[in-house]
């Protein structure tokens, strides 16, 4: 699967979000994608495409995901589309990881454990950390 096909799978998926892809060659290693919801966090993505159990990150996307998770405190992710021909996992599957793992990915491929699996199970986790983020942002500010 061509990495602007699985885009079109996250617009699908993920509806919560409006994705804004973000083509740059001034910034080196900037995630791929823009997600901005109504009354959610926005975060960023780093789209990929497995390669067998191989995820490739140069060490600029490394640096720059570890650089922002720092930074902004949880924002940004690496999702990752992993083909029916990986090694000992189930066909056609979807991982999200957090933007800190970036290194250990680059290292460990998909086995690296993700924080979570399937378009259900990332939809729900995105929408329970990132909403209740802003709900309690918005308390704070309002006082």
């Amino acid at each position: 699967m061509l990495e602007k096909n699985f885009i079109k799978l996250i617009r699908n998926n993920i509806p919560f979000y409006n994705f804004i892809r973000i083509e740059t060659v001034t910034q080196n290693g900037f995630p791929d994608l823009l997600c901005i919801g109504s009354k959610m966090d926005t975060i960023l993505m780093e789209v990929k495409v497995a390669k067998g159990n191989k995820i490739n990150l140069s060490s600029h996307q490394i640096s720059t995901n570890l650089r922002l998770w720092n930074m902004k405190q949880g924002l940004n992710y690496i999702i990752v589309y992993v083909p029916k021909y990986a090694n000992n996992l189930p066909p056609n599957n979807i991982y999200l990881y957090e933007g800190r793992k970036t290194k250990e990915l680059a290292l460990k491929g998909v086995n690296e454990p993700p924080t979570a699996n399937n378009w259900h199970t990332i939809y729900s986790y995105l929408l329970k950390v990132h909403e209740q983020r802003t709900t309690k942002s918005l308390e704070i500010s309002q006082k």
